[in-house]
Order: structure tokens, then sequence, then C-alpha cells
């Protein structure tokens, strides 16, 4: 079957000199060259085709005469017996005779291995250095050539192919297969696929065995039949025995090293390097990449010598195994060392190895390493060892599976005795960060309590560090934000070691300690400490694979930070690391950063992007039945739903957000309570929809309330916007002024800016109102300003942190805006901050209608926004 890329390389290859091919037998070089070869035929290239089965001197000297007649006459009649002295006077003839060739030759030499001495090639140097354009030589070759190639090399005329550039890639393999099997029996077999891949290496010899033997209908054990008698022949079967029985016991390992093959081969160590570099020039042997002191086996090679190796007695395959796994622990080569001591029989051997490589591991961040490592022991090691239990627990819980993680701790539980205290402490505190990924920070803190968890001073710095975390975030949970931090700052005034990066780490309690500030309201504090954390977990332009969890844990925080100081820019940066975030992160972090995206999106009018961030937000939560997730996942599709007028999508979201509230009804002072207090809010928003402004102030004076007693003070500021709006609506004007000034006074103590403009679009139109109450306060005047310019117009406007103005969809300019009578007549009106039902009851409408007026006028002006309208309207009335 053609090789259509490696063709392109020849055809492109034309003009050059020379053509070196050199890689093992079975690679497909013959094949190649004869395929490349028609295509030059019809390209009016002569080709003289030679192979070292016979004199290359006189296959030269008869083949270039019929290729050329105009040859023959000036080629020489007599050679010596010598080739070697007969190729050079060949060589030299074809040089002096450059004007007598009319058109272009190429000298193709294949098969170059079966010549008895390859240094006879050396004849052909002048040919090389001398030879007119239009000559060009091809070699193909198993082995080094003895030609000196360097001038060509320099001056750019040698084309080099080897080994790696001969392998089937993944997509030619594939091809192959398909062409042998036919397209129907090669796609019922697909799944199969990767494994013949892996089996063949790449080797094209490999690649057409498979396919011929599956074609064939043979089984797996003979898919490489071909292949293995290619390889006894040209390979196995020129190396002495000790050598063969060294490469047999050098199999079972994946990667080795000299003195591995001393050990095994019982040879002496210079002996076994001069014969591993000799063995390497077959192709067969290549050094691994980024350690050029270790080799590796072709695969099929390798899997070859392992069936050979099988037929070794049992004691010596054991002792083979435990000598490996020695050396290679000894070289840092974990998973090679478990592996050979488990094929060994020593399965405590290998479970002490992965217990004692697990906690470096952990700390270094690399949990998909210890995950191998402790696969490789299951579960013939793990029944009766609790650490290495606890390990395969920890992982369970990083991979987020926390049923799988909850069963193997009531496993543990049950098993471990009560004496062993310190597997006990270190179980509850793997109970306790189980409870905090599902959301149940009560029974992380009820755990955390036990006047047990502390009862074994002899612990690990791993598990001390996990439960300073769990403590900072159950602090910050019951509102104690100073105590939070003060844990981080006790382990950090006395030096108290701890895995820096992971979730266990020192940089995650500094994330923590963060997050304290953001919900104090500190905002601009809080984001110095996200990018200190970031800064702190990179490694040159790169994060440290050590910190990824710490990195993705202080993004996802910083998302919710930047969404707060009106950075939408920031914040809508962050979703391409979601992914991560989902992976590596907690399940509370991941909901703070998905709903500032969505917010970041709605706020540019891209609902269809905020709803599927919400969606996503939901499917998660779902998945791993986090109501509390799910229910402000629901929450923002609800108000999707209504921004965009589609009453029916938000009554589903409303439905279901109803049904969860039914479960946590009774659910009073836990986590999981705050799913009804979602509900409220998502119920507060369906009234002021449907008009119902009574019931709506109702349902917010309690929420204001119940959010005060839980000290959700971020809420209460918003809610008591939320609350102005409908007494505005109901005409308590001076309620209305009232709240909003409560609303402005707590936001301004806690740095709130979206919380408070996200309350309802109507809240830059309270500012004044709030602050004629208290006009003399300086503080709530410069946050009122700050508000407005997160809005996108105020005096602080041009000096607003990532003004929103960038983000808001181009807004046509109110002067040429051609508005209906009717339109203007309740613009103008809009324009004096006056609410619907005033609007209504001025111009004798019903609030329906000047609904319906007011979408077209937002539509005409090119906004989404009542508080962009208003800007709009009140800079023409300027003018």
């Amino acid at each position: 079957m053609p090789r259509a890329r490696l063709l392109d390389v020849l055809q492109q290859a034309r003009e050059l000199r020379c053509i070196v091919i050199t890689s093992p037998a079975g690679s497909g070089k013959t094949a190649l060259l004869r395929t490349w070869a028609r295509k030059a035929s019809a390209r009016r290239t002569t080709l003289v085709w030679l192979d070292g089965s016979a004199p290359l001197a006189g296959q030269l000297l008869l083949r270039c005469a019929e290729a050329d007649p105009a040859l023959a006459g000036v080629l020489p009649d007599d050679l010596p017996e010598q080739d070697d002295e007969a190729l050079v006077r060949v060589a030299i003839a074809l040089v002096r005779a450059a004007g007598t060739i009319k058109r272009r030759i190429a000298l193709v030499f294949d098969g170059l291995h079966l010549l008895p001495d390859a240094s006879v090639l050396q004849g052909l140097q002048p040919l090389l250095d001398h030879a007119p354009p239009h000559l060009q030589c091809v070699f193909a070759s198993r082995d080094h050539l003895p030609l000196s190639l360097g001038r060509l090399r320099e001056h750019d005329q040698l084309l080099e192919l080897h080994a790696d550039d001969l392998a089937f890639t993944a997509s030619e393999a594939q091809a192959l297969w398909r062409w042998q099997l036919g397209p129907r029996a090669f796609a019922s077999a697909e799944a199969s696929v990767q494994g013949w891949q892996e089996a063949a290496g790449g080797w094209g010899m490999a690649v057409a065995s498979i396919g011929r033997a599956v074609n064939a209908g043979l089984g797996q054990d003979a898919w490489l039949g071909e292949a293995f008698d290619l390889l006894d022949a040209e390979v196995l079967d020129t190396l002495s025995l000790d050598q063969r029985r060294m490469l047999m016991r050098l199999s079972c390992a994946e990667a080795f090293d000299t003195t591995l093959a001393a050990h095994l081969g019982r040879s002496p160590p210079a002996e076994c390097a001069s014969f591993l570099e000799r063995f390497a020039t077959t192709g067969f042997l290549t050094r691994t990449q980024g350690d050029g002191n270790w080799w590796q086996l072709h695969p099929t090679l390798a899997s070859r010598l392992r069936r050979l190796f099988a037929r070794e007695p049992a004691t010596t395959r054991r002792n083979a195994h435990r000598l490996a796994s020695i050396h290679l622990a000894e070289c840092g080569r974990q998973s090679d060392a478990v592996r050979q001591a488990m094929a060994s029989g020593d399965t405590r051997r290998a479970a002490d190895l992965v217990e004692g490589w697990a906690g470096d591991l952990f700390k270094s961040g690399q949990h998909e390493p210890l995950a191998a490592l402790v696969r490789l022991v299951l579960p013939s090691s793990s029944l009766h060892r609790p650490r290495l239990r606890l390990w395969i627990t920890l992982l369970a819980l990083m991979e987020h599976r926390f049923n799988d993680c909850a069963v193997m701790i009531a496993a543990l539980e049950r098993d471990v005795s009560r004496r062993d205290r310190s597997t006990r402490r270190r179980m509850r505190v793997l109970k306790c960060w189980l409870a905090v990924f599902l959301d149940d920070m009560e029974a992380a803190a009820g755990l955390l309590a036990d006047p047990r968890a502390k009862a074994d001073p002899e612990v690990d710095e791993i598990t001390l560090a996990a439960e300073r975390n769990v403590l900072s975030w159950i602090h910050i949970y019951r509102n104690d934000y100073q105590r939070a931090r003060d844990v981080q700052a006790r382990a950090a005034a006395k030096l108290i070691a701890a895995p820096r990066g992971t979730l266990f780490g020192s940089l995650t309690g500094r994330c923590m300690a963060g997050l304290s500030l953001a919900l104090e309201g500190r905002m601009d504090a809080a984001e110095r400490t996200y990018r200190d954390v970031l800064e702190d977990c990179r490694s040159g332009s790169e994060t440290d694979p050590a910190c990824i969890d710490a990195a993705a844990l202080a993004t996802g925080l910083l998302g919710e930070t930047l969404y707060e100081l009106g950075d939408l820019r920031g914040v809508l940066a962050l979703e391409p690391r979601l992914a991560d975030i989902k992976h590596r992160s907690l399940p509370d972090t991941l909901l703070r950063v998905m709903l500032a995206i969505c917010r970041s999106h709605a706020l540019q009018d891209r609902i269809d992007d905020a709803l599927r961030i919400a969606s996503e937000l939901q499917a998660y939560a779902d998945a791993r039945k986090l109501d509390r997730l799910t229910s402000y996942a629901l929450l923002e599709q609800l108000r999707l739903h209504l921004l965009r007028q589609d009453p029916a999508s938000a009554q589903a979201a409303w439905e279901k957000t109803t049904r969860l509230r039914a479960v946590y009804d009774r659910a009073e002072g836990t986590t999981l309570s705050e799913v009804t207090v979602v509900a409220d809010r998502a119920e507060i928003l369906v009234l002021m929809y449907q008009g119902r402004f009574e019931l709506a102030r109702k349902r917010i004076a309690t929420l204001i309330e119940l959010c005060r007693r839980r000290g959700r003070h971020r809420r209460v500021a918003a809610l008591h916007f939320q609350h102005a709006v409908m007494d505005r609506e109901l005409g308590a004007r001076e309620s209305a002024a009232r709240h909003a000034l409560m609303g402005l006074r707590l936001g301004a103590q806690l740095g709130l800016v979206r919380s408070l403009l996200d309350a309802h679009p109507d809240v830059p139109d309270f500012l004044c109102e709030a602050l004629a109450l208290n006009g003399h306060e300086t503080m709530l005047a410069f946050h009122a300003d700050r508000l407005r310019a997160a809005a996108g117009f105020g005096p602080l406007r041009a000096s607003a942190l990532s003004a929103m103005v960038e983000y808001a969809p181009a807004r046509a300019q109110a002067p040429g805006v051609a508005l209906s009578q009717r339109e203007e007549e309740i613009a103008q009106l809009l324009a004096q901050a006056l609410p619907n039902k005033e609007i209504a009851r001025e111009l004798g409408l019903s609030p329906e209608t000047v609904k319906w007026h007011l979408r077209n006028v937002f539509a005409k002006l090119g906004v989404g926004k009542r508080y962009q309208a208003l800007a709009l309207l009140r800079e023409r009335s300027t003018r």
C-alpha cells in the first residue's frame, strides 16, 4: 500500500545528490523504494537498481550500460578482482562521463546488509563527492554506512531517513489494516486497534503481520507470528546464547541500564555496555527519552523475548524480577520497581515501596503517578495494610469518587483497631474532607470537634496540614473570618512543615485566608492574596506541577472577587480553566467562579452563553448530588429566562427549585438550609415578574431577618435594595429611601459592587434618594459613585476598574433615536426614575402596557437594562 507521507518526502528530494535510508529489517525500505521507483520512472528518471547479493562493481557496470547505452563506451571493460578497487574505477568513470549522461539517473543500492564486507562501499565516495547534479545515489541499509556524508549535509544535498521516519503512524497503520481487512471487518475490530498499535510499535513487519493474521482468523497469540519469525532469523539467531539470555531477562523491565543488564546477564558492566551499543544498531534497542543512560526494547522484540522468558524455570524468572525490582527502586523508577516486585511474587515488598513513596508523591502534587502505583498492588496487598488503604481512599476523594470514598472509610472504621489511634485520626480527617466536598459542613465540624480527633500527637505533616485547612474552612462557614486566618498564621509563625501546593498545603491555606478577606468585604486584599498564591505556584512561565491544586483553587476564588470588583474581562479570561478547576478544586470554589462567569456573560447580553454555564453547573452538581449547587444553578437559569422574557422556561426552573425546597424545608442551621434561602430568592424574582409586589416585599423582609441571623450580610445588603424597589412600586417612597440607605451603608462596609447592582436593574436609581437621607457621609457618597461607575455612568466612570462599558453592546446615540409619541412620553417619565406603576398612573395606562412600550424603547436605544436606558436618556436631556 503506498505511503503518501514518505513518497512526498522522496519526491521533494528528487534534486538532491544523495538519499540514505537506514532502518531495521522489516521496516519497508524496499517496498517504499519500489513504489517511489515506479513514480520516478514516469518522470523520465532512469533507475539503476543494485543490491548486496552480488559484487557491486559488476552490477553497476552492467546496469548503467543497460540504462544508458551511451555510457557503454566510457565505462571500463575490465575490472580488478577486488570489488572495492573495481568499484572505485567504475565510480570515477561515471564522474568523468558527466557530459555523456543525457537524462537523470538514480542509482539505488538496496539490501546492503547482504554485502560480505560493507567497507567496499567506500569505493563509491568519488561518486558522492564529484558526481554530476543529474546523477543521484540512493542507499537503503540496516546498518550505518561507511561513507563520508558530511560535505553533502553541509550543502543540503542529503536526505536521511531513519527508523523513526519509516515507522507507521497510527493513521497509516489503520489505513493498512482497513485495506487488508476490508472496511466492514476493520470497523468491527476497531476496539482492538489501540492494542494492535502498541504491539506493533510502528514497525512495518509487525503492522502487516497483525493485519494478515487477523484477516486469516488467527488468534491473538498468532498476530505477530510473521514478525517473530523475522526477528528470530535476522536478529536473535545472530546473538550468542548469553546475549540472548540477557535480553530475555531484560525484557521483563520497561527500561534498563547497563548495571541492571550486568546483574541479569551476569556479565561485567563494560562488556554489557559494549554489547548494548552494538545491538542498538539493529534499530530494535533505543535510548529512553530524557535519560540517555537507560535503554528500551522495541515493543515487538520485547513481546517476543517475554514469550521466550516465560519458558525459563519459575525460580529463574522470580529471581530476575526480584533483582530488577531492587535495582529499579534504587534508581527511583517507581512504577517499574513495584511492577517487578509484584511479578516476583513479593507483594509485601511492593506494598512497602508504594507506602514509602506515597507521601512524597502526594506532597509534590503527583496524584496520577501515585494512583498508578496504588493500582499496581490492588487488591492483593491492601486488605491488611490500613495506611495503603488510606492512600487509596484519599485518591478516591481527589478524583471526586465520593461514593467510593465513603464506602472505603466505612470499611476502614470497621477493620482498624481502636488502639491504632494514628490511623483512626487520619481516617477522621479524610471523613472531614469528604464532608466538605459533599457540602456538609456540620458533619465536618462535628468530626473535628470530636475530642478523639487529636488524641494522638504522633501524626504526619500531611494529616496536620489537612486538619488546619479544614478547620479554616469551618471557621469561614461560621463567619469567624479572623479565626480562619489565625489558624494559618500560627502554622506559618511556627514554621510547621506542610505539603505546599496540594489541597492540604500551605498555599491552599493562604487561599482560605483570602476567601475570609473577601467575605469581610476586603476585596482588594483578597485579590492580592489570590494573585500572590498564583505567582508562588509558578515555576518559570508555567504552573509548578506540585502546585496545580492550589493554583486551581486560587483561580476559582479570584473569579468571584474580580466579578465583585467589576473586572468582567478578568472573569471571562478564567473560563478556559473551568475544566481544571472542576477536576482539582472544591465544589464550593467551582460554584463561585461559575456564577461569576455566568453573570459576566449576562451583563454583556450573552444570555445563551450564560445559560450554557448555568446548565454546566447544574449537570456537575446533579452528577455529585450537591443540591446546594443545583439550587444556585436553577436560580441563575430562572433569572436569565425572566431576563429574556421566556416565562415557560422560567416556570420549569421554578418548579425544580420548589421540589428541592420541599426536601430541605426543615434543614435549619445546616449548610443545606441555604437551599431554602436560594428558593426564597427565586420566589421573590417570580413574584416581582408577576407584579405581586406586596407579597414579594413580605418575602424579602422575612429573608432579610433570616440572612441577618445567619450572618449572610452580603445577601442582606442586596435584599435591602430589592425591598426598596418593592417599596417604590407600592408608593412607599420614604421606606424605599430608608432601605436603599441601609443597603448602601452595608454594601460600603463590605466593599460590595456587583452584589448590589445584581439585586435589581434599578439600583443606580435609588442612590440619590439614599444619599438624600445621609448626604454628609463621605464614604457613602464615594461608594455610590463606585456603583454608578460600575453601572456605566457617573463621575468615577472613567476610573472604574475595568468599567463595564467595555463589555456593554454598542449603544445607539440617544439623540438620533426615533421614538414614537407614546414611547417619548414614557421615556421622559423614565428619565425621572419613576417606577412603572407611577408611569402607568401618570399616562392612564396599565402597567403591562408600560412594560411593552419600555421593551420597544430599550430596543431602539440599544440597551438591555433599565439603568442603561436611564443613563442615555439623562445624557440626551443635557444636550
